[in-house]
């Protein structure tokens, strides 16, 4: 039949031993309860990964201050850039282990050349706003807090 000679020159996985008729099923995505997405590829068995949400509170969104550019951040550490005109994403950070997490407020220098990443643990970070790499790191627990 023409959808078993399909399946002898796809790369489709062998399923069992048996001798039967191939069970072809279409490409699918799949969600995890990570809050990622995900493409799975049938033929050949790949996975592609097409983006991953925030899975924890968004607690902090910025406004660019000269272009439709929004960045949001949450308490999973995962920091986004998204056009607001063309509604996507243009950049994406995933803080580290090593850094800080709980992010609860973000801010855009005067020129939007910076932003600034505020954390529950009072660590402030000062990022590129292009490339969101680091620039400067403030620990508040090395520079000491005044209390009223």
């Amino acid at each position: 039949t023409p959808q078993e000679d399909v399946a002898k020159k796809a790369l489709y996985p062998n399923s069992s031993t048996l001798e039967a008729a191939p069970f072809i099923i279409p490409d699918f995505t799949i969600s995890t309860t990570g809050a990622g997405y995900l493409y799975y590829k049938t033929e050949g068995s790949l996975v592609e990964y097409i983006k991953q949400e925030h899975n924890q509170d968004v607690k902090a969104i910025a406004c660019h201050p000269k272009q439709p550019t929004l960045a949001i951040g949450g308490f999973d550490g995962l920091l986004q850039i998204i056009d607001f005109e063309l509604k996507m994403l243009t950049h994406v950070r995933q803080l580290v282990e090593s850094e800080p997490q709980l992010i609860t407020c973000l801010a855009y220098n005067s020129t939007g050349d910076y932003l600034a990443i505020g954390f529950e643990c009072g660590t402030v970070i000062i990022v590129d706003a292009v490339t969101l790499q680091n620039e400067i790191k403030i620990d508040s627990n090395k520079i000491g807090r005044a209390h009223a």
